[in-house]
């Protein structure tokens, strides 16, 4: 008799202490949530019994993107769906690069609207005639409108500025099929502001287009509605060294100041937090597109810091207000 009442004793202290714990095995209908997230949005809720296993749901599906497997927050290895249930729980899909088919997607869309910009300053004598000096200099730009018969390039300040005090310049467009047009800093509705900013590190350049142009589709790049989110992944569209649409793919790692020397080894007046990301980029990416796996724009390249091989591009938003200041034709 005091054997079984020592038991007893025994059984209900060990169910004292499980219930001070947060565990109920008299209650079996007590439910607990196992939520899946994807993108930060709600993908499917399950309500699972003390003790029992959640379901695989359905893998889900990002363009350009392919699933790996479900997360939790603090873990480095997939979800274990196995494991009995005793809280709620949060799982986060987890996606890795589908690099041929953004590659393609990209091939198609985004890289049409990335085009080559050299600027040739000069200083010229006899009547203007002779350059008797003369600096070449060369970069990347993004089309972000076709309209009324002309092409509008985003680019940034240092590609396209007058350099070393020249008395002369001229800034030259060339497009992925190697045609090549003159373009000049837009000077606004009113033809007396140039659309030029050092504080951004951008400029809007103009050039005239033709029917046969059409053909070829130059076409404007898509501008995303908000800045990218940290974590992201991200890709580097741009004509470095001379080469045409060089494609590279990366993460945004943080948002911040930065403090760096340019492609001219010139210290940048740019004072905003700007993009870091770890997509390649080299001498000549400058004023290049950096878009999101959808081939949207999220920002424009304008640095690099080779020593951690980490790049910086002016955000989306940035190039929006940027831009507001100088209405063109859309």
């Amino acid at each position: 008799m005091k054997k079984n009442i020592s038991f007893i004793l025994i059984i209900a202290l060990i169910s004292i202490v499980l219930v001070g714990c947060g565990f109920n095995f008299l209650d079996r209908e007590a439910d607990f949530k196992v939520r899946y997230f994807v993108d930060g949005e709600i993908y499917a809720t399950q309500n699972v019994h003390l003790g029992d296993v959640p379901a695989m749901p359905k893998d889900p599906q990002m363009e350009n993107l392919i699933f790996v497997g479900w997360y939790e927050n603090t873990s480095n290895e997939t979800y274990d769906f196995s494991k009995k249930v005793y809280k709620d729980i949060e799982l986060h899909a987890k996606f890795v690069i589908d690099a041929i088919s953004l590659s393609r997607f990209i091939n198609s869309q985004a890289i049409k609207s990335v085009v080559t910009i050299e600027n040739k300053s000069n200083n010229a004598s006899i009547g203007g005639l002779l350059e008797t000096e003369a600096l070449l200099s060369q970069g990347s730009g993004v089309i972000v409108s076709v309209s009324a018969g002309y092409c509008y390039v985003l680019t940034n300040y240092h590609v396209v500025e007058i350099k070393n005090n020249y008395s002369k310049q001229k800034l030259t467009v060339r497009d992925s099929w190697g045609n090549e047009y003159e373009a000049t800093v837009y000077q606004g509705k009113s033809g007396n502001t140039p659309a030029i900013s050092e504080e951004y590190d951008l400029a809007l350049l103009r050039f005239k287009y033709s029917s046969s142009d059409e053909e070829r589709q130059l076409s404007a790049i898509t501008m995303a509605q908000n800045d990218a989110r940290v974590g992201d992944y991200v890709v580097s569209i741009g004509t470095p060294k001379g080469l045409q649409n060089i494609v590279s793919y990366g993460v945004l790692i943080s948002f911040g100041k930065v403090n760096i020397a340019g492609d001219e080894d010139e210290s940048t007046s740019v004072d905003f937090d700007i993009i870091n990301h770890n997509a390649h980029i080299d001498h000549g990416s400058s004023g290049g597109a950096l878009v999101d796996i959808n081939g949207q724009l999220i920002g424009i390249n304008f640095a690099g810091q080779e020593d951690i091989s980490r790049g910086c591009a002016i955000p989306i938003s940035k190039v929006k207000e940027f831009l507001s200041q100088y209405p063109f034709i859309k």
